[in-house]
């Protein structure tokens, strides 16, 4: 039962760090909560992310643990190389 936890938490938080990004959805409930959580902190999305990878690996075993590790992996790996892009693309010369 412990492992069937961890595993919706882990697809839980990957499906927030998805939402993050879809802004424009009318439910003004929702982009409240978006606006309140990109105004925290910019790293919110690498924490949601890092979670969902950690609570996938104590997750159920088999496909399901494989593809949210995966799934969480390749959201990190873009958010790092689009916060590399913000942070050195975008300067003046």
């Amino acid at each position: 039962m412990k492992k069937v936890i961890f595993t919706v938490l882990s697809t839980l938080f990957s499906l927030m760090t998805i939402g993050l990004f879809m802004i424009n959805i009318p439910f003004k409930v929702w982009n409240d909560f978006i606006e309140y959580l990109w105004n925290m902190s910019l790293y919110i999305p690498f924490v949601f992310s890092g979670l969902g990878i950690i609570t996938a690996c104590f997750g159920v075993k088999g496909i399901y643990r494989t593809i949210l590790i995966l799934l969480n992996s390749i959201i990190i790996i873009f958010l790092i190389i689009s916060f590399i892009m913000g942070l050195y693309g975008f300067n003046e010369p």
